[in-house]
């Protein structure tokens, strides 16, 4: 007889103890299973999530990651804080996806199903698109033995082979082709959703956009390796939200994302033998009026209303801050859910007299008034909206005090 699956749902930035009350924890322990074992200390190395046995049963710590996992009868479910429609609303607006017409007006009564299942929809609503248009194709290098020449012929093998031995030529060229990286990881999501979700005819239509472009682009392996090389050719999604609200609602400013700042860090000429770039300071964000800057903005998807200020996380800031001639303030933009999460600052001394040179400012974003400022956006032309708008933005960048 098969044991039944236990099943422990909890939210982002999360921690719970055996005892505490509405959790499943006390007395409750892994299998003896080594994979198991194994994949518990990946995932609290890498920093996803955090499992300890104690002696009364499961202590569990979430971080930003969200999803299921299931070790052998124990079934994990991490969600958002943001849950279901506005976080759905918040995603289309950052990426600019298009609505789901079909999920107008219902209700959900599985709440730990509602947004997995909205997420599906909303990747077969956009790979459709996709394939209407056309995947998108970046030029690959190719290296072929070609009878009809093209792009580049490699004189240095013909060389190596003792002359030309054969009717083709060794050539190198750059076709554009559909089976690159980004293809492959929504090849291998399309699959990967078919198993996730329990709608059997969405997991048909999954099956069906699949086969279209499996045959034209390569199936990979989905790892934590891909995941980050992937990570680094697309933007974050709450980077991106905020870039986007910042630019559409501050028409009197220019919004810079990763914008250079130079000249503070420099290798010194006589002692750098490896002849190496000096260090670049790279904000996400940075505010000018005309060519003034006027405030330097962090994105950290990391709700510091809640949770401890890393100290990598200060020293970052810290520096942007004192890398400005006049008194500009750098700031942590971060995601919250509570209503009364307020900016805190902290203050850089001068250390020989003690007095304040800068700060270095938390500044909470209630993603849930984002949502609705942003909803409401879409009447567009209401003058009352958009200065509520606006003045969300100058919110998110200036304190009252320090509005320009």
């Amino acid at each position: 007889m098969s044991t039944p699956r236990i099943s422990i749902q909890l939210k982002e930035w999360q921690r719970v103890a055996p005892g505490e009350p509405g959790t499943q924890l006390s007395g409750l322990f892994l299998e003896d299973d080594a994979e198991i074992k194994n994949v518990v200390r990946t995932l609290s190395t890498s920093g996803i999530l955090g499992i300890s046995e104690l002696r009364e049963g499961l202590s569990i710590e979430t971080s930003s990651y969200v999803g299921r996992i299931t070790l052998g009868n124990i079934q994990i479910t991490v969600h958002p804080k943001i849950t279901g429609m506005p976080l759905l609303r918040l995603l289309r607006y950052a990426y600019g996806l298009r609505n789901l017409d079909i999920f107008a007006g219902v209700e959900y009564a599985g709440e730990d199903q509602a947004f997995q299942e909205l997420l599906i929809n909303q990747l077969v609503a956009e790979v459709n698109e996709l394939i209407a248009r056309g995947l998108h194709r970046r030029y690959v290098r190719t290296d072929h033995d070609l009878a009809s020449p093209r792009g580049r012929i490699d004189v240095q093998r013909i060389a190596r082979q003792g002359g030309i031995v054969q009717s083709t030529l060794p050539c190198s060229y750059h076709p554009r082709l559909e089976d690159w990286l980004i293809n492959q990881v929504l090849l291998q999501g399309l699959h990967l959703a078919a198993g996730l979700t329990n709608d059997r005819d969405l997991r048909i239509r999954l099956f069906r956009l699949a086969s279209l472009f499996q045959d034209i682009v390569t199936s990979i392996k989905l790892d934590h390796i891909v995941l980050k090389k992937l990570r680094r050719e697309m933007d974050l999604f709450f980077q991106a939200l905020l870039s986007r609200f910042l630019r559409e609602s501050l028409p009197d400013y220019t919004v810079q994302d990763q914008y250079r700042i130079q000249g503070m860090m420099a290798y010194d000429p006589a002692h750098n033998p490896r002849k190496r770039q000096a260090p670049e300071l790279r904000p996400d964000y940075v505010i000018l009026l005309q060519s003034k800057v006027v405030a330097i903005l962090d994105a950290k998807y990391r709700d510091l209303w809640e949770n401890a200020l890393p100290p990598h996380m200060l020293y970052q800031l810290a520096v942007y801050a004192l890398s400005q001639p006049e008194r500009v303030n750098a700031t942590i933009l971060y995601p919250t859910m509570q209503a009364e999460a307020k900016e805190a600052r902290i203050v850089l001394r001068d250390p020989l007299y003690g007095t304040g040179r800068a700060h270095v400012v938390l500044r909470p974003v209630n993603l849930l008034q984002m949502e609705e400022i942003i909803s409401n956006s879409q009447n567009k032309g209401h003058i009352e909206i958009e200065r509520t708008r606006t003045s969300f933005a100058r919110q998110l960048v200036f304190s009252c005090k320090e509005e320009q």
